[in-house]
């Protein structure tokens, strides 16, 4: 459920054109990436390389270790 959670946002806000709380950010007058709706994509970069990629790992390590198949391997 998390795993969805993560990469809908990440979808999100890579897809679309309009800027999260942009007059907020614009603002802040930062020197580094004044673009903003490319500062927003690459923070869902961020978001999957960090947060979804993991726990998709991890979900999917999980899976196969509670597979029937492993139960019946342990048992033996």
């Amino acid at each position: 459920m998390a795993f969805l959670a993560y990469g809908g946002l990440a979808a999100a806000l890579i897809t679309t054109d309009t800027v999260i709380a942009d007059q907020y950010f614009a603002s802040l007058q930062r020197g580094w990436l004044d673009d903003l709706s490319r500062d927003q994509r690459f923070g869902a970069g961020l978001i999957i390389a960090i947060g979804a990629m993991p726990l998709a790992i991890a979900t999917g390590f999980l899976t196969a270790c509670c597979s029937p198949r492993c139960h019946r391997a342990a048992h033996e």
